[in-house]
């Protein structure tokens, strides 16, 4: 049975589905230890979570380069695995905001992205028209516009 962090201890923890799995992650802030387990979704669902199909407890195997042979990884706890699998599909793949990992273009790109002058209010279209008595007569308007008989009779096509 797995050891869990001691009570007062710090901890982080994500809860992910992955295909046909659930997938825990935890971090112990003062053991630094890391804890990752997976069921397959049938056993979650039925409430047996006493039998985890695997448990890496303090062992670092489950990690790839660059993380598994880092010497950050005892400080860092080998990065966030939820970040890690939103950014690149795989959580055991480098947290991308490490700047050793191969997948930190994603975050500089996003950044890069983010520091770029944006349009201002009126330049941006709106993507939600919410329905109120300006914007209905205002909608109506420009449908009548659109609908408008053509003075030279050419039928539209």
């Amino acid at each position: 049975m797995p050891v869990l962090p001691k009570k007062g201890h710090n901890c982080s923890a994500s809860i992910i589905r992955l295909d046909d799995f659930i997938l825990a992650f935890g971090t112990d802030s003062k053991t630094h230890r890391v804890y990752v387990v997976r069921w397959p979704i049938s056993s979650f669902l039925n409430g047996d979570l006493m039998t985890p199909q695997w448990w890496t407890g303090t062992s670092d195997g489950w990690m790839k380069e660059p993380c598994r042979t880092c010497p950050e990884k005892t400080k860092d706890f080998g990065g966030c695995r939820c970040q890690a699998y939103m950014l690149t599909g795989d959580a055991a793949n480098a947290d991308p905001v490490c700047d050793k990992s191969p997948y930190h273009h994603v975050i500089t790109e996003a950044v890069e992205l983010a520091q770029q002058p944006q349009p201002s209010a009126a330049e941006v279209k709106p993507i939600i028209l919410f329905r109120d008595d300006k914007n209905s007569r205002r909608l109506a308007e420009e449908g009548a516009k659109q609908t408008a008989p053509r003075s030279d009779k050419t039928p539209v096509t």
